[in-house]
């Protein structure tokens, strides 16, 4: 049981990680040949 709890709090660490490592970043998509280009932070703001 003390085995699946250290699983539990490592995978908990890994997630904190990643989601602060995803509001570093910046996603860019276009569409219609270029006509329309989005871009979203990892923060989910514009």
């Amino acid at each position: 049981m003390a085995n699946l709890m250290k699983q539990a709090q490592k995978m908990q660490r890994q997630m904190e990680e990643q989601a602060k490592e995803m509001e570093t970043r910046e996603f860019v998509a276009t569409a219609g040949g270029g006509a329309v280009e989005v871009t979203v932070s990892g923060t989910k703001r514009g």
